[in-house]
């Protein structure tokens, strides 16, 4: 059921504005405010309109997500530095498990390759938990402002993106200071960062849609995030993945764009297959969660 509502008894003005309540809060008996249910298909709205009205607003997305990350960083007493010290505190144990214990079978020029993979696997992550909260966390804002939804989802994936920016400088150091060699092939990086976004933009919006139904989902988010993580190729080299394991694992979202990250980072260039594989699962992901988050939009509010 979709709800709206009306003013009874005159004819409403562009100039009037709109009555508003607090969440949860009834009309007074003597408002002239009429709440009106109607019934409505599960859908998808016209998406040519549906982008427009996203569009238009951009500047809302950026404000809203530096006000989350403002407030999130007041929190904690490190503040902005756990944008940098996180993924290369979680960088620093798997290099101590898989390189030092292991009696250095690592090779250290691996190094520079795990930490970025951690970087860039962390940004997934924090799209797909933040993007499952980003519903439910946002009810209030539902009732009492009309918007187009997606806005919530994208906005955590905006957040995931800038909150990762200070590390940037970071590791270009550490890459330079291992001694990595750089070659063209590390312009390839933008085009498979830009399609690792478009991912987490259909991931943000799947496990969005996912949690207003389902509650559960966001704690199984836990486990499938640790598998994702094992099965792309993150903390070790494609290099010594058995032939009939790598068979399977290459199907799986993460691993092209992840093995194309290694080859970049490592002076080669990923064969262009790999990288269109990557780029499909990307555009197949956002479709998906474009779709089921835009058929069941206008059922948020009612299952929240």
């Amino acid at each position: 059921m979709a709800a709206r509502s009306r003013d009874r008894g005159r004819p409403s003005t562009p100039a009037e504005a709109p009555t508003t309540l607090s969440p949860g809060t009834a009309p007074p008996e003597h408002s002239d405010l009429e709440y009106v249910f109607e019934p409505h298909t599960a859908s998808v709205p016209p998406i040519g309109q549906y982008l427009r009205d996203l569009w238009g607003r951009r500047r809302f997305i950026q404000e809203l997500s530096r006000a989350q990350l403002r407030r999130e960083r007041t929190r904690t007493i490190f503040g902005a530095l756990w944008g940098i010290l996180d993924p290369l505190l979680l960088s620093a144990i798997y290099i101590l498990l898989f390189t030092v214990i292991r009696g250095g079978q690592r090779p250290t020029e691996f190094i520079p390759i795990l930490i970025a993979g951690v970087i860039l696997f962390h940004i997934a992550t924090d799209a797909m938990t933040g993007g499952a909260n980003s519903i439910r966390a946002s009810s209030n804002l539902m009732l009492n402002s009309t918007f187009p939804r997606a806005v919530l989802p994208i906005t955590v994936v905006y957040k995931s993106i800038i909150k990762a920016l200070p590390v940037v400088p970071v590791y270009a150091l550490i890459y330079w200071l291992m001694g990595a060699g750089a070659s063209w092939a590390l312009f390839l990086m933008a085009p498979l960062i830009a399609v690792q976004i478009v991912m987490c933009v259909g991931l943000a919006l799947t496990t969005a849609t996912l949690v207003v139904y389902f509650l559960d989902v966001k704690n199984l988010l836990t486990y499938l995030n640790r598998i994702l993580f094992f099965t792309a190729p993150i903390i070790y080299p494609v290099a010594i993945i058995p032939g009939d394991i790598r068979s399977i694992l290459q199907w799986l979202p993460f691993f092209p764009l992840f093995a194309s990250y290694q080859e970049i980072l490592g002076g080669k260039v990923p064969a262009a297959g790999q990288m269109a594989f990557a780029a499909a699962w990307a555009l197949g992901i956002l479709g998906f969660g474009s779709w089921l988050f835009l058929r069941h939009e206008r059922d948020f509010v009612a299952n929240l």
